[in-house]
């Protein structure tokens, strides 16, 4: 029975590197996404009808506009400091994933070879064979 449960760990373990490199594919999260310490993005101001307008309405909406263009870009500036810090946990991640992956591939080939070896040198009929 261990010998078998060993067998189908050993299968899954090899098969489990391919499933980490997925190079840049994109997954979707799987539970609520954290709110941003940058706090919400706002929506735009409304703009004048630039028909009827008058020279004071368009220099007022001018300056609300501006303001808010400078905050919504101050905004996503940070948005994007934080996807990029999120994308450096999750590359050193898949890095530690997949040398994890490697090391533990190379270690059942290293059994995998023992197990060979030890089952070569004894005559058949002594031997209880080892999977």
């Amino acid at each position: 029975m261990r010998v078998l449960l060993a067998g189908a760990v050993v299968a899954l373990l090899i098969a489990t590197p391919v499933a980490a490199q997925t190079g840049g594919a994109t997954v979707a999260p799987t539970g609520p996404v954290a709110p941003s310490a940058c706090g919400e993005l706002q929506p735009p101001p409304t703009l004048p009808d630039p028909a009827t307008a008058t020279r004071e309405i368009m220099d007022a909406a001018n300056t609300t506009y501006t303001a808010w263009s400078t905050a919504y870009h101050a905004n996503l500036q940070c948005r994007r400091a934080e996807s990029d810090a999120q994308r450096a946990v999750w590359q050193a991640r898949v890095a530690e994933y997949n040398a994890g992956a490697t090391a533990l591939n190379e270690r059942n080939s290293a059994w995998e070879a023992a197990v060979a070896a030890f089952n070569a040198r004894e005559p058949e009929q002594q031997r209880r064979r080892i999977r």
